[in-house]
C-alpha cells in the first residue's frame, strides 16, 4: 500500500501565521477545507495520469484508489490516497490473441507475448474461450511442454508503485504547490472585511 499525503503545512503556517492567529479556533477548518478541495481535484488528476502512465482503463484505476481515499478532518489534517493491489493481470490491458502470441497494452511487458493464448482450440476450426469460464479473458502460457499447468501472465504493473513515480508523482507535487494559494483563499473567508 502506498500513501500520498497532501500536507506541506509547515511552510504554509510560517507564511500565514499572523492571519491564522487572527482567526483563532477556525484555523483547522481552513486547513481541512483547503486539503479536501485540492485533494478532490488532485485525485482526479492523478487517476488520469495513471491511465496514461499504465495503459489501464479508468475503471480499474478507480477500483484501486477510490475505496481507500480519506478526506481531511479537523482532527486529522491530511488527505490520503492509498493505492492497493498486487501485480495487475494482462487481462486488463486489452489482450488480443494472434498467431504469434497475445498482443496487449502493458508498458512493462513486450508485446506480443510468444506462445501465450486467451482461447483454446485450433485456428482452423475456430478458437473458443478457455474453460472453466472464470478463466475467460486472462492471458495464459505453458511453462513446460505438458498440457497443464497453465500460468496466468502478469503485466509488471503495480498501481501503488506507479502512484509514486512518473507523471502521477508530478501531479502530486503540483497539488502540494497549489495548496498554499488555496489556504490563502480559505483564510480570506474568515477574516473580517
Amino acid at each position: 500500500m502506498t500513501c500520498l499525503e497532501c500536507s506541506p503545512l509547515d511552510s504554509i503556517m510560517a507564511r500565514y501565521g499572523s492571519q491564522l492567529a487572527a482567526i483563532g479556533p477556525k484555523a483547522p477548518i481552513v486547513f481541512r477545507d483547503a486539503l479536501n478541495r485540492e485533494g478532490r481535484k488532485g485525485r482526479k488528476e492523478i487517476r488520469q495520469a495513471l491511465v496514461r502512465q499504465t495503459g489501464l482503463r479508468l475503471a480499474v484505476i478507480r477500483r484501486a484508489i477510490d475505496p481507500r481515499t480519506r478526506s481531511a478532518s479537523v482532527s486529522s489534517l491530511q488527505y490520503r490516497m492509498d493505492g492497493v493491489g498486487g501485480e495487475i493481470s494482462l487481462r486488463y490491458f486489452s489482450p488480443r490473441e494472434t498467431r504469434s502470441g497475445v498482443k496487449h497494452r502493458s508498458p512493462n511487458v513486450p508485446s506480443p507475448v510468444p506462445h501465450a493464448f486467451t482461447k483454446g482450440g485450433s485456428f482452423r476450426t475456430g478458437r473458443k474461450a478457455v474453460r472453466p469460464p472464470v478463466t475467460t479473458g486472462h492471458v495464459w502460457i505453458r511453462k513446460d511442454p505438458s498440457k497443464f499447468p497453465l500460468h496466468k501472465e502478469k503485466s509488471g504493473v503495480w498501481i501503488p508503485k506507479e502512484m509514486v513515480r512518473g507523471e502521477s508523482l508530478d501531479r502530486y507535487r503540483a497539488i502540494a504547490f497549489r495548496l498554499d494559494g488555496t489556504v490563502g483563499k480559505q483564510i480570506a473567508r474568515f477574516l473580517p472585511h
